[in-house]
């Protein structure tokens, strides 16, 4: 070693250490301000820190390596209703029945095969897997809140996932007992429901389809048992008017001369350029066409019927014209429609008339992960 080094060790020989420090050594006692030791809030945080970054990391593999889960979606004004109620059929007597109802659009949902009881009665009626044809979907805006009404007793629901044509499709999660809400994320879903009343117990499908945007207007018609028909847009339906017709099975169909006449400049329901319309006809419709017409006069008609393809994309006034079909007789139904701007729209009145609310058209389906439940039922008002 160089003389120099030897000389420098030497030299700490003879260094003292201040008398502070062999106090704290000497001491019992120390002072935890300056004790480099984390203490107890230090150790807190700390942890709360280091779980916050683990539970971040799962959420991660979760995202990279499994399913995503259904998102509730932001709150929708006017919710869905389910009503599933008890009907009575001249023929056949009674039956359980159920509708879902959206701003103006009432569509039948598909019943699946039950028993029913009725005093010493009972009986099976069998669907044959008629309520897995999955042809009408019910366009629906996400995160809609869900609703049930009616007479059941009580209600259980899932949200199902499409698997084919005529095939069962397969659970995703159970619906909750208070808060449902259709996904908030955009596909094709069906959601299933068992109604329980004290006559038995029937299973119904809804198939709908879940955009993010404007769902457009909807124009719905059935038998019940006369024909009707509604066309609404955000919950404000047209008036209609019918031509005559006959109605009937057998050899004394029930004729009418109908009503059809001019609109009124204030019956008009307007619509933003370039909206869908969303036709949902009920079962028993064998078929239908749509056209406009240009002027306000159903039967005196001025120019050429346009076809309608499926979005009213022209402005102007128009009687949008539906051309139906059932095992009873041909219909022809006739409502004033007004195409304008989007930004006129907003500050429009509604239409005077009024009419009652009645699916069809593929989105690739989300994929979801299971999320159990609790299994309760919903909550029937």
């Amino acid at each position: 070693m160089p003389k120099r080094w030897e000389q420098e060790l030497d030299r700490l020989n003879d260094v003292k250490a201040p008398s502070s420090v062999r106090d704290r050594v000497t001491s019992d006692s120390h002072d935890h301000r300056n004790d480099p030791t984390p203490n107890r809030r230090q150790r807190t945080i700390a942890g709360v820190v280091a779980f916050a970054v683990f539970a971040l990391a799962l959420a991660f593999a979760a995202k990279a390596f499994g399913g995503r889960t259904v998102s509730p979606g932001g709150a929708v004004s006017n919710p869905a209703v389910f009503t599933f109620l008890v009907k009575d059929d001249a023929g056949t007597g009674s039956y359980p029945d159920a509708t879902l109802t959206f701003e103006g659009a009432v569509v039948g949902g598909n019943g699946a095969r039950y028993g029913w009881k009725v005093g010493n009665a009972a009986a099976v009626v069998d669907t044959f897997g008629a309520e897995f044809q999955l042809g009408n979907w019910v366009v629906l805006p996400a995160g809609t809140a869900i609703e049930v009404a009616g007479s059941a007793e009580t209600v259980t629901g899932w949200l199902d996932q499409p698997v084919g044509d005529s095939e069962p499709p397969s659970h995703l999660y159970e619906l909750p007992t208070s808060g449902a809400r259709i996904p908030g994320d955009a596909g094709r879903y069906v959601l299933e429901f068992t109604a329980h009343w004290p006559q038995g117990v029937r299973e119904f499908y809804f198939p709908i389809k879940v955009v993010t945007g404007d769902v457009g207007a909807s124009l719905t018609l059935q038998a019940t048992p006369d024909p009707t028909a509604s066309l609404a847009y955000r919950g404000a339906a047209a008036p209609v008017q019918v031509g005559g017709y006959c109605w009937g099975n057998g050899q004394s169909p029930t004729c009418t001369n109908g009503g059809a006449g001019p609109f009124a400049t204030d019956q008009y329901l307007q619509i933003p350029q370039r909206t869908e319309l969303n036709v949902y006809p009920a079962f028993e419709v064998e078929k239908y066409s749509l056209g406009l017409a240009a002027g306000d006069d159903p039967v005196h008609q001025t120019g050429p019927v346009l076809p309608f393809n499926g979005r009213f994309d022209e402005p102007g006034s128009f009687v949008l014209i539906l051309s139906a079909s059932w095992s009873q007789g041909d219909v022809q139904f006739f409502f004033p429609v007004e195409v304008v701007a989007t930004a006129s729209v907003a500050n429009s009145p509604q239409p005077t008339g009024g009419t009652e609310p009645r699916p069809q058209t593929t989105e690739p389906v989300p994929t979801v992960s299971p999320i159990p439940s609790g299994g309760s039922a919903i909550a029937v008002p």
